[in-house]
This record gives structure tokens, C-alpha cells and sequence, in this order.
């Protein structure tokens, strides 16, 4: 069970504050122990614009050692009550030491309907942990991010 706030900044936000809070909320569940499954709710504050809507996401993963393999699909519930926009995701994670984590995957659907690849280094340890991403659209020109976070865990 987790809970966790962002403080959001969206340079698009013409003529409105581009900065605002939100919070996520979810759990994992594991089911054996090399497979786990997880529900979240994203941006559960209202972040009043279509660029970080209120989600609806679920997934699943399988680990064996070091390895990681994960797949999830994030449902758009404020965009368009009519019309979800599913939003699928697949990536591989491999642990390093115990402490520090390489990832890899692709995405695709979503509002937008576009494809993209991402990577990232992260370090966790059992009380930290810092993460450092980049993503990038493959098939648009255009449309990349990079993002960093840090995670604490209470004891």
C-alpha cells in the first residue's frame, strides 16, 4: 500500500498556473513470490487540466532473481468519460547489486495514440530510493522527458 504526492510544473499551461499537487494512491498484491499484481489511482487531487487527468491504472509482473518483466494499462477517467483512451505499457528491469536498477520499455495508445520508449537508472535501498528516466516519442518528432524522483520508506 502506497500514497504519494507530486508537485506538478507543465510549461503548456497558457494563461492559467502551470503549477499545481496532486496525489497517487495504490496497492500490490503478491500473489506467488515471482508474481504480483497492482491497482493505482493517479492525480487524485484535481489537477484541473487535461494534461495529468484523473487515472485508473492496473498491472502485473513477474520476477525471477534479478530480472523483472511488467505490463500495465492506465485508463484515462477525466479526459472523456465516454471514451477510456487505454494507455499499455511493457518493460523489462534488471537489479543490479541488490542496489541499483536498469530499466527499459515501450508504450503505446493513450489520448494521443503515439509510441514511445523509455530507459532509467535508479539506486534503492530499503529506506531510499532515487530514479532518473527518459522517454521519447518514436514515431512523432518531438515530445521528449526526462524525469528524476525520490522516494522515501517508512519504517
Amino acid at each position: 500500500v502506497g500514497v504519494g504526492g507530486r508537485y506538478l510544473t507543465l510549461d503548456r499551461l497558457a494563461g492559467s498556473d502551470p503549477n499545481f499537487f496532486t496525489l497517487d494512491a495504490g496497492i500490490i498484491v503478491e500473489i506467488m513470490q515471482m508474481f504480483r499484481v497492482g491497482i493505482v489511482g493517479q492525480n487524485l487531487i484535481d489537477t484541473k487540466t487535461d494534461y495529468a487527468p484523473r487515472q485508473l491504472g492496473t498491472g502485473a509482473a513477474i520476477t525471477f532473481e534479478a530480472f523483472q518483466a511488467s505490463f500495465d494499462v492506465n485508463l484515462d477517467l477525466q479526459t472523456d468519460p465516454e471514451n477510456l483512451f487505454p494507455h499499455y505499457s511493457a518493460g523489462l528491469q534488471y537489479l543490479f547489486g541488490g542496489v541499483v536498477v536498469a530499466r527499459a520499455g515501450v508504450s503505446f495508445g493513450g489520448i494521443e495514440d503515439h509510441t514511445s520508449v523509455a530507459f532509467g537508472v535508479g539506486y534503492i535501498s530499503t529506506t531510499l530510493a532515487v530514479d532518473a528516466g527518459f522517454s521519447t516519442y518514436v514515431d512523432v518528432s518531438g515530445g521528449s522527458l526526462f524525469s528524476m524522483s525520490l522516494r522515501y520508506f517508512l519504517p
